[in-house]
């Protein structure tokens, strides 16, 4: 997903999910996306092969700006702006850009 807006949500803005027992993998990647007032999470990743790529996103003004459950992966590329959350969160890893 790129150069877009999640605004508001009633939930959490970008959710990628993997059922418990599931083995498929899920990956997005969020490249200059704005996610901000979310009414939960503004990134939740949840399962061991659910995976979101982040680069120059804006992560603000959501209950909870990063969230990875259940060994979910959010890959830092060390170039977002994640502030002004009531809980910021971190990325489970930072990746150095090429």
């Amino acid at each position: 997903i790129r150069d877009s807006e999640v605004h508001s949500s009633g939930k959490s803005g970008v959710i990628v999910a993997i059922p418990p027992a599931g083995t498929t993998v899920a990956s997005v990647l969020l490249d200059g996306v704005h996610i901000v007032d979310s009414a939960e999470n503004g990134i939740l990743v949840d399962g061991a092969f659910a995976r979101a790529r982040l680069s120059e996103c804006v992560v603000r003004g959501n209950a909870t700006g990063l969230a990875a459950l259940n060994s979910g992966q959010i890959v830092s590329y060390g170039n977002n702006r994640v502030a002004e959350n009531v809980t910021n969160g971190t990325p489970t890893s930072v990746v150095a850009s090429q």
